[in-house]
């Protein structure tokens, strides 16, 4: 039984996704968890973890960028706006 699937990891995140920013146009952000479950509908989970995904988008030159979330939130029945940041990576989806 295969419980080695880097390379075809490697070879799917190539074949999905391109690096870029938030500055292109036409780009993606998504979480490190989004991206691990696109490739867990491809690949069996059991097999592949979050730190294969981070590794293999670092090794092929994927960088995260801090996105902003605003959440409204109600303390003490006044209703506040609070602003999180998320890392989320930026990318151009090739299919």
């Amino acid at each position: 039984m295969k419980t080695n699937y880097s390379d075809d990891l490697n070879q799917l995140i190539e074949k999905l996704f391109k690096p870029s920013s938030p500055s292109e146009e036409k780009n993606v952000a998504m979480s490190l968890t989004e991206i691990y479950n696109q490739v867990t509908n491809v690949l069996p989970a059991k097999w592949i973890y979050e730190a294969d995904v981070f590794e293999c988008l670092k090794d092929r030159g994927f960088e995260t960028y801090p996105q902003e979330v605003k959440n409204t939130v109600t303390i003490d029945n006044k209703e506040e706006v609070q602003t999180t940041y998320v890392l989320k990576y930026f990318l151009k989806v090739k299919l």
